[in-house]
């Protein structure tokens, strides 16, 4: 008998988003920016709070080093031209050396890596789940669903789901009123 294989889903973890982080102003191109705290929420793990420095002055120095708790890493960054002129900014993952413009660092974990570093230890909640609107979704994203149907006064809702998902989405669609209609 084969063994059950877990994976973890890298939504559930951290992620740094150097195009997001740009956006939103914890860095700036071709600048040395000082500390500067950062939170991610989520649901599951609550709040994570850590601070970023960057240094972005010199193309063929660049770095950006975070730091959560005790664990602190430095990621070195790398500036690539682009075809039709201008540059762009990447991480460099510090397990493949592969250009990455966001790392993950999943449940459990250490350390940021890209996304192809974490190889099959991880995947996507459509992996893990079936996708939408596929059989197997997380109970959190068929919840979902169903307030979503119930906001528009749909008088039933097709869920298609396994086990302990089955559950909630009957007492969510018995608290609203909704009949459940089978699956085909």
């Amino acid at each position: 008998m084969s063994r059950s294989r877990v994976r973890v889903c890298l939504q559930d973890g951290l992620r740094l988003d150097l195009n997001r982080l740009a956006r939103k102003g914890f860095i700036k191109f071709r600048t040395n920016i000082g500390p500067r705290g950062i939170a991610w929420t989520n649901s599951y793990w609550g709040v994570v709070h850590g601070v970023i420095s960057a240094d972005m002055s010199n193309q063929y120095d660049a770095w950006l080093r975070i730091q959560i708790g005790d664990s602190t890493q430095q990621i070195t960054l790398v500036w690539r031209s682009r075809h039709f002129g201008g540059h762009q900014w990447f991480f460099l993952c510090p397990v493949t050396d592969r250009l990455a413009t966001v790392l993950w660092k999943p449940p459990g974990a250490s350390r940021f890596r890209s996304r192809q570093a974490w190889g099959r230890q991880v995947a996507y909640p459509s992996a893990r789940f079936g996708g939408w609107p596929i059989e197997g979704r997380s109970s959190q994203r068929v919840l979902c669903g169903v307030h979503a149907v119930v906001a528009y006064n749909a008088v039933s809702i097709r869920c298609f789901t396994r086990g302990e998902d089955k559950a909630k989405v009957e007492e969510t669609l018995n608290r609203h009123g909704k009949e459940r209609i089978p699956r085909r």
